[in-house]
């Protein structure tokens, strides 16, 4: 199988903060099938995400399936993000489907 016919399962978890500028990204690259979990719970290496009084922030889940043209073009992406948001949480896990 060539690189071009593999399918990978992108994995963001992202700052609720964040979650516009990331879709309005996608939107740019052509990035228009995903599965969103708005509302997730956790964390990370900053302060929790609890969604409660005392943690009130919480987080989003971007799953996407895609190519690997679209798998470079998401990488980038979350790039230029977390340089933009240096300190909101942004996390991108890839597995390469078989």
């Amino acid at each position: 199988m060539s690189q071009q016919e593999k399918l990978y399962r992108i994995e963001i978890i992202a700052n609720q903060a964040v979650r516009d500028e990331i879709l309005k990204e996608f939107a740019v690259i052509g990035c228009n099938h995903y599965t969103e979990i708005p509302l997730a719970y956790g964390k990370g290496r900053q302060e929790p995400k609890q969604g409660d009084s005392i943690w009130p922030e919480t987080n989003v889940i971007l799953i996407i399936y895609a190519n690997h043209k679209t798998l470079l073009d998401v990488k980038s992406t979350i790039a230029i993000i977390k340089e933009i948001f240096p300190h909101e949480g942004v996390k991108m896990f890839i597995m390469e489907q078989s």
